[in-house]
């Protein structure tokens, strides 16, 4: 199976979307949460069939040129963080069906990965007795 790999311009939007949709770190003043998703992002796809990661790569494409559409004169990526806030919560809530799948879709991923973390589970005190370790070798 060919392994996955994100390109430079990928691991941007994937950074602006952790930063958004993640809380911050509370023990230092930097946002870590791309640090802690990307990792596990990647090994998490190098187990689903290839199409999966190629839907993945235009997914993330798609949703950082899609704000032009939406009236900001920016791609997701470059947005201030209360203007990504703003767009996340009006693809969410939009009548078109594509935007809104995609945001919740890649939300989805983004939670799943970044829940995953023992560790951070373990800061935050949740425990999960079945919870897979796979992302976590």
């Amino acid at each position: 199976m060919p392994s996955f790999r994100l390109s430079g311009y990928e691991a941007k939007v994937i950074n602006a979307l952790a930063e958004t949709l993640t809380p911050p770190d509370e023990d230092t003043d930097e946002d870590t949460s791309f640090r802690q998703i990307l990792p596990l992002l990647k090994r998490y796809f190098q187990e689903v069939p290839s199409e999966i990661g190629i839907f993945f790569h235009v997914l993330i494409i798609f949703l950082d040129w899609l704000p032009l559409f939406y009236g900001y004169f920016r791609r997701f990526s470059n947005l201030k963080p209360s203007d990504r806030i703003d767009v996340i919560e009006r693809w969410e809530s939009g009548r078109l069906y594509f935007p809104r799948s995609m945001i919740l879709a890649v939300k989805g991923a983004i939670y799943m990965i970044y829940y995953s973390d023992k560790k951070l589970r373990d800061r935050i005190g949740v425990e999960y007795p079945c919870a897979s370790n796979a992302l976590n070798q």
